[in-house]
Parts: structure tokens; C-alpha cells; sequence
């Protein structure tokens, strides 16, 4: 959520952008647009890609501020196919196969036939509650087409859908579940479940088996989700399930 009152307009925001090539001066008249609510130019600009919240030394948030006038002016320019593309995840056929209720269910989103074949198996996984399909769709996404209203007009039905899974604690397979879980306060949203990130739970159950692993040896890039811009807070968790894998 956009909170104009922690807004100091140090023009951080868009002087660290990697998308413009904007000077402190013209940054800060941007911003100064937006609080005006004028069309300014990054509107057109801006690839969506959330990293201006985590430039932003106040947490101002100002890619809400830019998401939310997106959608207000029509700004980027997304095809009607990749629209109807994004409406469509309410519409994947959904599943919820029940397995162990003394272990943390696992919600795949809408991600399922994008995983690799046998992703989620193995004794990690084995015989847990997996949810998949529409019912469980995060919706953050939407912010990529320069929406947001799609976000908070389906908050609850999101909570409520993984509620209705019955478990304490709900392992986030896809990162924009997790990070639509972060923006629930501002929702006025309350969780009646624990929500835990796939890296947290990986982290953990690696931490638990400690006896077992053999380190793989390698090197490996790894590229942030845009949705990691939402919780931070996974990347030094990650860093420690690397270090236990040997990574």
C-alpha cells in the first residue's frame, strides 16, 4: 500500500530504477505527479518489475502509488490476449487431494503444468495435502498488466479458499501466493492459517534431516522473482537452504 505520509521525496525510488534513466530532479517531479494524480510518464515506463519498493529507504511503496494510476489511465499497453491470459487462472480445473492432516498442506497455485515432472515428490513431499488450480489462484499478477484492483477485490476469496483446506499451516509453492499473503494487513484481512513460504519449508525440512543430505558440490544462478520484492525477507533464507545443500 502506497503511504504518502513516509514519502520524504529523496527520489530513490526511480534514481536506482534499472528501466529509466531518470536524474534526482526529474525522479522526484515524477512522484510529485503521482501524489497529484497526473498521468506522469513512468506510468508508460515502468516494467512492473516492484523492485522501486525495495529501493525506497522510508517503505513508501511507491510502485503501488505507480500500479494503482497504471490502471487508472490505461497506461502500458497489454494486449487483450494477455488479459484474457490472466483471467483465465481463476478458470484452471482445481483439485485437493488429502493426505497426511498432521503435516502442513501444499498449494501449487496455478503452477502445476509448469512444474517439472515429479517437482514435488520424493519424501519432502510425500504424503502431504495438495491443493492445485483456480480456486487457489494468488491473483498478484495483475499488477504485471498495471492492475491492482483485480488484488483486493479477491483478497478474501484467496484466504477464504485456502482456509476451506482445513490445515495450520499452508507451504506457498509460488512465490505471488506469498507475496499475496504479505499484502493482507492492508486488506484488513486476518489469517486463519500459517502461511509458509516453499523456500521456508524446504529450509526447514533439509535443517531436520541434516544426516541425510549429501552436498551437491555446484554453483548455481539464481534470479529473484519480481514477487521476492514483497518479502525480502526469503532471500537470506534461501542463502542458509543453499549453504545446507552444499550450493
Amino acid at each position: 500500500m502506497w503511504n504518502k505520509e513516509k514519502c520524504n521525496l529523496c527520489g530513490d525510488c526511480l534514481v536506482k530504477c534499472l528501466y529509466v534513466n531518470y536524474d534526482r530532479e526529474k525522479a522526484i517531479q515524477q512522484i510529485e505527479e503521482l501524489m497529484e494524480a497526473k498521468p506522469a510518464e513512468i506510468l508508460s515506463e515502468c516494467v512492473t518489475c516492484c523492485a522501486c519498493n525495495e529501493y525506497c529507504p522510508t517503505g513508501a511503496n511507491p510502485f503501488d502509488l505507480i500500479n494503482h494510476f497504471q490502471e487508472v489511465y490505461g497506461s502500458l499497453p497489454i494486449p487483450d490476449k494477455v488479459k484474457r491470459f490472466m483471467d483465465a487462472g481463476v478458470e484452471v480445473p482445481s483439485s485437493l487431494e488429502r493426505g497426511d492432516d498432521s503435516k502442513p498442506a501444499l498449494s501449487l497455485c496455478v503452477m502445476d503444468p509448469f512444474l517439472p515432472k515429479d517437482a514435488i515428490g520424493g519424501q519432502m513431499f510425500d504424503n502431504m495435502t495438495i491443493a492445485k488450480g483456480g480456486d487457489y489462484f494468488c491473483y498478484l499478477g495483475y499488477v504485471h498488466i498495471g492492475m491492482d484492483s483485480p488484488l483486493k477485490a479477491n483478497a478474501k476469496r484467496f484466504v477464504d479458499a485456502l482456509a476451506s483446506i482445513g490445515s495450520k499451516e499452508v507451504v506457498l509453492l509460488h512465490a505471488d501466493c506469498h507475496a499475496m499473503i504479505s499484502k493482507m494487513p492492508e486488506y484488513g484481512i486476518e489469517l486463519p492459517f500459517k502461511a509458509i513460504h516453499i523456500v521456508e519449508y524446504m529450509k526447514e525440512y533439509v535443517q531436520e534431516h541434516r544426516g541425510n543430505v549429501r552436498p551437491l558440490g555446484r554453483k548455481i544462478a539464481y534470479q529473484r522473482p519480481c514477487a521476492s520484492r514483497y518479502s525480502t525477507e526469503i532471500e537470506a533464507v534461501l542463502d542458509e537452504l543453499f549453504d545446507l545443500i552444499g550450493v
